[in-house]
């Protein structure tokens, strides 16, 4: 009987391992299909605000069907531990509440976290605008002006290093005298 319960149990695990597999594999395979207009900025704050109240995004579709939104809360507080607090259709938001986060504002699973809990704030959405916690160090943008951002800050550090070199090779020439 005991070799029967530890045979279960190995089955058991090897489920959960496929299941997170393939949960991964969707994922990226949405992501490559519909990669998203958005990316983000800025840095974390470690406000805590995620790990309060994780957010899915979801189409507005999962929100017309009650059967399809039911999954999607039932999948996530069984396979994650999460419970559902509230859904913000005006913002294609389903709003949980973590089971894992202990009174010092910790996890008490950081090791086996859900992806969802690794990647935040992941832009994954390409049906909607990102919509970050207030108190959240990111911000979302346009991929285009993302891109300008970067080649404007890049410009902004090789102006400063030109400028620092023609400076420096003027006061060498200066302190050199006539010739």
């Amino acid at each position: 009987m005991k070799s029967k319960l530890g045979f279960l149990f190995r089955l058991a695990q090897k489920c959960v391992i496929l299941l997170a597999y393939l949960s991964s594999r969707r994922t990226r395979l949405i992501r490559n299909l519909f990669p998203s207009q958005w990316t983000k900025a800025g840095t974390c704050f470690q406000c805590g605000a995620c790990c309060d109240f994780p957010t899915i995004v979801r189409p507005d579709f999962f929100f017309r069907h009650p059967h399809l939104f039911n999954f999607i809360v039932k999948w996530h507080e069984f396979w994650y531990g999460f419970r559902f607090y509230q859904c913000r259709p005006e913002h294609n938001q389903i709003v949980f509440t973590c089971t894992h986060l202990t009174p010092e504002r910790t996890c008490d699973d950081y090791a086996y976290r859900p992806q969802m809990c690794r990647d935040y704030p992941e832009i994954t959405t390409w049906f909607v605008k990102p919509d970050f916690f207030p108190t959240c160090g990111f911000r979302p943008v346009r991929k285009t002006d993302y891109e300008i951002e970067k080649a404007v800050a890049q410009f902004k550090y090789d102006w400063q290093a030109y400028s620092k070199q023609t400076e420096n090779n003027n006061q060498n020439n200066e302190s050199r005298g006539p010739d």
